[in-house]
Parts: C-alpha cells; sequence; structure tokens
C-alpha cells in the first residue's frame, strides 16, 4: 500500500494512459504492496512529470498490468 503523502499539484487525466504504461512496464502488479513505497520513490524521480498521475494510479488503481502478469505468467 502506498504510504507516501501525495505531491503537489493537480492529476492530468490526459498523462493518466502514460503513467499506467510506466506502471505496466515496471511489473506493478506483481510487486508486493507493501513496497509500493519504495517503488514510487524509484519511478517518481525517473519520471518528474508524472509524479502525481503514478501516485494516484498506485494509490486507487486498478492498474494497468493485467497484460505483464500473462506475459510473465505464460
Amino acid at each position: 500500500m502506498l504510504t507516501i503523502p501525495p505531491p503537489p499539484g493537480p492529476v492530468n487525466p490526459a498523462e493518466l494512459p502514460v503513467a499506467d504504461a510506466v506502471l505496466d512496464a515496471a511489473c506493478i502488479e506483481v510487486h508486493d504492496p507493501a513496497r509500493y513505497d519504495q517503488l514510487y520513490q524509484v519511478l517518481a524521480p525517473r519520471h518528474p512529470n508524472l509524479a502525481e498521475e503514478l501516485h494516484f494510479r498506485m494509490r486507487t488503481g486498478p492498474l494497468a498490468g493485467a497484460a505483464t502478469i500473462m506475459a510473465i505468467a505464460s
């Protein structure tokens, strides 16, 4: 579960698909939710323009990683 406070600034709905792609590439759904804070601390500096959207998606879900899970499982 993500416990880091959200970054200042609004969530841009137009950037949510990009945040979904970043989280999908990070295989977010195969990570232990207890480590979401650590994962966010890695991803947010790499994608500073998506910090709000990444936080929003990691906090609220549903996440876009179903295709990733299927690829890893197969």
